[in-house]
């Protein structure tokens, strides 16, 4: 009987392939869901080349195979600067989801709450009390995992190409 080894991790460029299919999958799906958000040729090879020069990429693999994969920073995220509402908190201290996205195989079996779980671990290692996440009004799988995750809505941010998004935030404990 194979045990099942799930693993969060950096992303490196071997794991490309792997992402960029989860996330024309993902754009299928926004598309289908009438989400004008990653229509427009992103995230692609280029963003998650920058991610991973930054060190924001990870993935979520399980049994050495990518399911998962998101952006997480904890620089200052220009486009909250300006909100419609009001974050928790006013401390230029906190952690940004992006660009999270699971393999079409793997929905339905609570990977993106996993993943948020995760997230929020490096949170409290990196001693931020706060996490933040936006996502389009028309992403309603992600807004149902965002609600699940307990988070506080807080406003609308718009994005660089003036979007709107929803955005979010939780105090991590």
């Amino acid at each position: 009987m194979q045990t099942t080894k799930y693993t969060f991790q950096p992303t490196t460029p071997e794991h490309i392939p792997a992402i960029l299919r989860i996330v024309s999958e993902a754009q299928q799906q926004l598309r289908e869901l009438g989400a004008n958000q990653w229509q427009n040729g992103y995230p692609n090879r280029a963003t998650i080349l920058e991610d991973i020069s930054r060190g924001y990429s990870f993935v979520y693999t399980c049994n050495e195979e990518v399911i998962a994969t998101l952006a997480f920073c904890t620089d200052r995220e220009p486009t909250y600067d300006a909100i419609k509402g009001e974050w928790l908190s006013t401390s230029s201290s906190y952690g940004t989801i992006h660009r999270m996205c699971v393999d079409n195989r793997y929905k339905g079996q609570h990977i993106a709450g996993q993943l948020f779980a995760l997230v929020e671990q490096q949170c409290q290692t990196q001693k931020l009390q706060f996490l933040r996440v936006d996502t389009h009004k028309s992403n309603r799988p992600m807004l149902k995992v965002i609600e699940r995750q307990g988070f506080t809505y807080c406003g609308i941010i718009h994005v660089t190409d003036g979007s709107e998004r929803l955005a979010f935030e939780k105090k991590v404990d």
